[in-house]
């Protein structure tokens, strides 16, 4: 299959949209090799973008789902500047049964450390969200992949962990804040 111009509509969390057109240089066109390359650098672009113009309201289910996932691109990709204005000043992040709990300058730290153990990906289903006033509980499944070493002579493999989560985002003023999150992992497996 030859494409002579790929199409993508951007519509922003304010209902506005862009349309971007990409076309091949000269009289070529895209073919099955060249369109996922394309889509996966217009995949980087659109999560850039995502994390440098977070949402700042917590008013609807979209915006909701959008800044959840800002925040597992940001966890991902070690963004300080954007948790620092996402995670309130009282931020905690409970893990499994309380065996840690992070406040916000330690998931800082940790996510900026050498040694950190940086994620290849982290996706989130969602199942819930509750909304009381000014706060709103979204929950679902988070899977977080991970290179892990193999137990034999393969060098390495990826691990899929999977954790309930709970995250408490709250209005204040005009900006839609993480105040705490919870998750417990409920399964690990071998990719």
């Amino acid at each position: 299959m030859r494409l002579s111009q790929i199409t993508i509509i951007l519509i922003t969390n304010n209902r506005n949209y862009t349309r971007i057109t990409i076309k091949p240089l000269g009289d070529t066109a895209f073919t099955m090799k060249t369109i996922p390359l394309i889509l996966a650098a217009f995949t980087l672009l659109t999560c850039a973008y995502a994390t440098a113009n977070p949402v700042t309201n917590c008013d609807n289910d979209a915006n909701m789902h959008l800044l959840d996932q800002q925040y597992e691109h940001a966890i991902q990709t070690s963004n300080e500047a954007f948790l620092t204005e996402l995670l309130t000043d009282n931020f905690s992040w409970i893990h499994t049964l309380a065996k840690n709990i992070e406040s916000k300058s330690m998931l800082l730290t940790r996510i900026n450390k050498t040694d950190y153990d940086r994620p290849i990906l982290r996706e989130s289903e969602f199942k819930n969200i509750q909304r009381s006033g000014d706060t709103v509980v979204v929950s679902g499944i988070s899977s977080v992949t991970k290179h892990r070493p193999s137990s034999d002579s393969s060098g390495t493999q990826q691990r899929v962990y999977e954790y309930y989560f709970s995250r408490t985002y709250v209005q204040i003023n005009d900006t839609c804040k993480l105040l705490s999150s919870m998750t417990m992992k409920i399964s690990e497996r071998n990719q």
